[in-house]
């Protein structure tokens, strides 16, 4: 998997989320991905190069030079082929297009209206599954990828507060090893950090399991992340995708 996240996202920076969702359908359709990420756009029989700057399970925005028209199809081609994903083109309809502020380029917002069939064989369908970004289960604990970690961590209930080490983050989710835990269920506060340069992470979270290691290692409790605003997010997506790179460099 790690391999897959290499070859697709070398341009991966950071995740964040629309504002305004409150259902799980919202936050479905609010969610991107930010991504630096380079395609080709075709229209007609026009090729243009482009770069997908963000990316959900909707839609995409792309930056580029050439002004699309609002409502004309176009496809987006990967440029490199891979026996990951079968379609290399995904047909997208054009929502708008502006100028990018303080640049020649401009902005172009999509629509996919390809096939649910292709969809499903699409390079963006295969990168937004590895990252968990499935309209199934956007948090669940098997489809959110984690990052291997080893980073200060802490649960705390209000009023206990219990240290430990996280061993895996990912946009769902952690890990978190410590010498004791609380209750499967459990509603909590979880710490993360800090790491490198980035400041402390401090999510709510509920209780999913715990597993009880040797008693030199104490507990393994696997927590699944709450409600997150914006910000949150966006600290989120940093320490995954810093985690990611320093794991497959």
């Amino acid at each position: 998997m790690l391999n897959a996240l290499q070859d697709l996202i070398g341009g991966l920076m950071a995740l964040f989320q629309g504002r305004g969702g409150k259902t799980p359908e919202e936050r479905r359709r609010l969610i991107r991905l930010k991504c630096s990420y380079d395609v080709t756009a075709i229209v007609g029989d026009r090729t243009m190069p482009a770069r997908v700057i963000d990316v959900g399970l909707y839609g995409m925005r792309l930056e580029m030079r050439d002004r699309l028209r609002s409502g004309s199809s176009l496809y987006v081609h990967h440029p490199k082929p891979s026996h990951r994903f079968d379609n290399e083109h995904v047909l997208c309809e054009v929502r708008w297009c502006r100028r990018k502020p303080k640049s020649p380029n401009l902005e172009v917002g999509v629509q996919y209206a390809d096939t649910p069939g292709n969809m499903r064989r699409s390079w963006v369908k295969f990168l937004l599954k590895e990252l968990g970004f499935d309209e199934r289960a956007i948090y669940t604990r098997r489809k959110a990828i984690r990052a291997p970690a080893s980073i200060t961590g802490e649960m705390r209930d209000g009023q206990t507060t219990i240290p430990g080490t996280i061993l895996n983050l990912g946009v769902g989710g952690a890990l978190l090893q410590s010498a004791s835990s609380y209750a499967p269920g459990s509603s909590l506060r979880l710490r993360v950090g800090p790491y490198k340069r980035f400041k402390p992470l401090d999510l709510e979270g509920t209780i999913i399991s715990t597993r009880k290691q040797d008693e030199s290692e104490g507990y393994l409790t696997s927590i699944r992340f709450g409600s997150v605003t914006p910000s949150q997010v966006r600290l989120l997506g940093d320490y995954v995708i810093d985690l990611l790179r320093d794991a497959t460099d």
